[in-house]
């Protein structure tokens, strides 16, 4: 539909004010779309619904395509997940000593040294005494014998030995005793038994057991995952064919159609199993050695030797005896035997036993001696640190996609258009000649509007965002023509 300020409503089969430059001649129901009254029918006298326009302008009723926004967006095609930073069990070489022999004594007897020794028997020691009759008497004198002689002026001190005076005496009475004598020292037999080993072997350890991480990674799948790039919309198309009688028809018919939203399919990688660490375990190496474990250590047996005796019989002496001085020689027990008064100071050797017997010059003894114990040096590998895992993040990747975001919905607008009074042939030559310039096919390049020319416009158009709907004025300048 047309409308021209200085003419009047002309309908599609006058094709005044040039009606047939509206989208190939197609049909549109009039709308008063610039107030939101969708569906109401505008007459030809609703002309307060039109823009402003001077004499000589002419509107058409144009469809303004909805704008769309571009805009970069990320797809997850591979999902997040973790991996294993896995160091590995660290070892050092190393030596170990290993003992094959346990240490032990060595024992070595040194008998007793002895020897044989001539020795006396001390049965009475020698002393002096006074004695009656000679020198050689064995009489002792009595202490009254002492008192008289003292009283007669002898000093006893004074009397050499071997020299006598007289006198009466009564002998002491003898005790004889057995004592027993050492002849033989006690002492010991040493024997020496040597240390016991008992043979056998003994694994010892050369590397220490240790654990190996290992790690199994995460299992991925592929799925296919619809991305939104332009959601559904509705839009304004043609429509032909009316099947009911409308009023005031201007043969203009548009149709709201839904557009479907358009999806992309992305190819996405997400984790079907988790990734995991196991350990495995490295039992520890052992190295078998042949040992002798000590049983029983070196020690000393020792006899006990007793020592010798020998009985002797040893004589005392009950007193000195008594003393009795007698005017004559008198032989009664109770005065004793007459000594015929001679009292002698003489000399009394000691009276000895010799004998042999043995003695123990040097004691027996054991001598010991350590023997060390033996080690052998073994090559070893130690274990310094065990194996260890550590989780580390990987993270997600991800892809860039287009998606296009409706910004405005398309609509209907009155929009100055070219028409019978603003409209010669040479401006029609000019815009084909822009459209041909432009790379659209009109055709010949003659001055006259036909199907041509206006499918290109309509191309050119929809590829530039234009409003759509017939040769408007935004169109004309866009292909640099002027008017």
């Amino acid at each position: 539909m047309v409308m021209c300020k200085k003419g009047r409503f002309i309908g599609i089969q006058s094709l005044s004010c040039m009606s047939a430059l509206f989208i190939g001649l197609m049909p549109v129901q009039l709308q008063a779309a610039s107030n939101g009254n969708d569906g109401e029918v505008m007459d030809a006298d609703s002309t307060s619904l039109m823009p402003p326009a001077r004499s000589g302008e002419c509107y058409g009723k144009v469809r303004v395509p909805a704008q769309y926004k571009t805009e970069l967006i990320d797809v997850i095609t591979k999902q997040a997940t973790n991996s294993f930073a896995i160091t590995a069990p660290k070892f050092k070489d190393s030596s170990k000593r290993v003992l094959v022999k346990d240490g032990y004594n060595k024992l070595k007897a040194v008998q007793p040294v002895v020897e044989k020794v001539n020795d006396v028997f001390l049965v009475s020691p020698a002393t002096t005494r006074w004695v009656r009759g000679s020198t050689k008497g064995t009489l002792p004198i009595t202490d009254g014998d002492k008192r008289d002689l003292i009283t007669a002026g002898v000093n006893l001190s004074d009397v050499a030995v071997g020299s006598c005076v007289y006198e009466h005496y009564k002998a002491p009475s003898v005790t004889s005793t057995n004592e027993q004598v050492l002849v033989s020292q006690a002492s010991e037999k040493i024997e020496v038994q040597d240390a016991r080993f008992v043979k056998g072997n003994e694994n010892v350890l050369v590397k220490a057991a240790h654990n190996r991480i290992v790690e199994v990674p995460a299992v991925f799948k592929d799925v296919d995952e619809r991305v939104l790039v332009e959601p559904a919309t509705s839009v304004w198309k043609v429509g032909t064919g009316p099947i009911q009688r409308i009023n005031n028809l201007t043969g203009e018919i548009m149709c709201r159609v839904d557009v479907p939203a358009v999806y992309k399919t992305v190819k996405k990688s997400v984790v079907d199993i988790a990734p995991v660490i196991t350990k495995a375990a490295t039992p520890a190496e052992y190295k078998k050695f042949d040992t002798e474990k000590l049983v029983s250590d070196a020690k000393e047996v020792r006899t006990a030797i007793p020592a010798e005796y020998k009985t002797m019989t040893k004589k005392s002496f009950d007193g000195e005896g008594s003393f009795s001085w007698l005017d004559r020689k008198s032989a009664s027990a109770v005065n004793g035997e007459a000594t015929g008064r001679v009292l002698c100071n003489t000399a009394v050797p000691a009276v000895e036993i010799a004998f042999e017997r043995t003695a123990v010059t040097t004691a027996g003894r054991v001598l010991k001696e350590a023997v060390p114990a033996k080690y052998r040096q073994v090559d070893i590998v130690e274990l310094v640190q065990d194996s260890t895992s550590n989780s580390v993040p990987v993270a997600a990747v991800s892809t860039k996609v287009e998606k296009r975001s409706k910004i405005r919905d398309a609509r209907f607008e009155w929009q100055p258009i070219l028409c019978e009074t603003n409209m010669t042939n040479d401006v029609i030559e000019r815009v084909q000649q822009a459209l041909k310039d432009n790379g659209y096919s009109v055709g010949s390049v003659d001055g006259v509007l036909g199907k041509g020319t206006y499918r290109a416009v309509e191309r050119y158009q929809s590829d530039k965002k234009l409003p759509q709907g017939g040769m408007t004025l935004e169109t004309i300048r866009s292909l640099g023509v002027s008017l």
